[in-house]
């Protein structure tokens, strides 16, 4: 075997082994054909030291992405890992959503542009007026509904568009408040790598993908607004740790956990078990780093103490989660049961 034919089959392993045995070996043969001059002493040359190029790498980085995120006639174990992600990036997305309304609203109210309701006076935490960071923040804050909304109404395109759109200004935004002297700590971190990681999460939404019942998520965000408009006003005067954005994910996640948990009929597919384990464990690096920079960068006063709490709640409902999952995984095939048919379809 030549060196350059070792390392492609290297980059090979990322697919699945199944699509690799039906595939590994046409694939092997039209890359070397592809990249052998024509010049004898060249071929020697590229067959001992030639390596596949980037765009060869990610090429085989996107197929199997795509096979491993749930194309049609995938493996069970798959398909229910790709409806896993989609389940979990909506959950995130529907706590975007409800955050970016939630700060419009809540700002509008602040600023005294809500008709008919009058600004607040006299709250310690109420800034002096608008100014261009905090309407940036809440501009792009709101940029994360319409791309849930496109996600329900199956419109990929623009939901994708306007989820890479959101990520990347939050990036933007985020480095540079530090830019302007904001601390590097671990919650920024995190935040970063969990808007890249919903961005990555839109290769499992695919014309072969399963539609979301869109109705229940609807429902769902003009609840979830007025519950967390309702915290952020009740802690105006104190400042209280119930009205912190990932006290209220952690919240949100362990009371769908204890739902799913306790009411077996919600566990007839391991997509939802899988979702839930995802979402807990983004929470759970979300609270625990930001308990992290609060104890390093203050104020920590009054938040360390329920912080822990909902930690060891996350832990609580994650654990048994974890292994609802990996039990109705075993239970699932690992091959499709036409293993020909799916591997021609994705080859195509």
């Amino acid at each position: 075997m030549s060196g350059i034919e070792e390392r492609y089959r290297f980059v090979l392993r990322l697919l699945p082994a199944s699509y690799r045995q039906r595939w590994e070996e046409d694939m092997v043969a039209a890359f070397l054909e592809s990249v052998t001059p024509d010049d004898p002493e060249d071929a020697e040359y590229v067959r001992d030291f030639g390596r596949p190029s980037w765009s060869e790498i990610f090429s085989v980085v996107g197929l199997a992405l795509r096979l491993r995120l749930g194309h049609p006639g995938a493996p069970p174990r798959y398909l229910a890992w790709a409806q896993a992600v989609r389940l979990a990036a909506l959950g995130w997305l529907f706590a975007y959503a409800v955050a970016g309304v939630t700060m419009l609203a809540f700002h509008l109210w602040l600023v005294g542009r809500v008709p008919g309701l009058a600004a607040p006076r006299g709250g310690e935490f109420l800034p002096a007026q608008a100014d261009r960071w905090m309407i940036a923040s809440v501009v792009i804050a709101m940029l994360w509904l319409p791309a849930y909304v496109a996600l329900l109404v199956a419109d990929l395109r623009v939901a994708r568009s306007l989820v890479l759109l959101a990520a990347g200004a939050q990036a933007i935004l985020l480095l540079a408040e530090v830019g302007r002297g904001a601390p590097v700590g671990g919650t920024l971190l995190v935040l970063l790598a969990l808007d890249a990681l919903v961005a990555l999460s839109m290769l499992a939404f695919h014309r072969g993908a399963p539609r979301v019942a869109a109705r229940p998520w609807l429902v769902a965000l003009p609840v979830g607004v007025a519950v967390c408009t309702g915290l952020l006003v009740l802690s105006i005067p104190t400042g209280a740790w119930w009205s912190e954005w990932p006290g209220q994910c952690s919240g949100l996640v362990v009371g769908a956990a204890l739902v799913h948990l306790l009411r077996p009929r919600f566990r007839r597919t391991p997509s939802w078990s899988l979702a839930l384990t995802l979402l807990v464990g983004a929470v759970l690096a979300l609270r625990g780093l930001t308990l992290l920079d609060y104890v390093g960068f203050g104020p920590a006063e009054g938040y360390v103490g329920p912080g822990l709490i909902e930690m060891a709640a996350l832990v609580a409902v994650g654990l048994p989660l974890a292994v609802l999952s990996i039990r109705a995984l075993r239970r699932l095939p690992a091959e499709p049961s036409d293993l020909a048919a799916w591997s021609a379809d994705t080859h195509e």
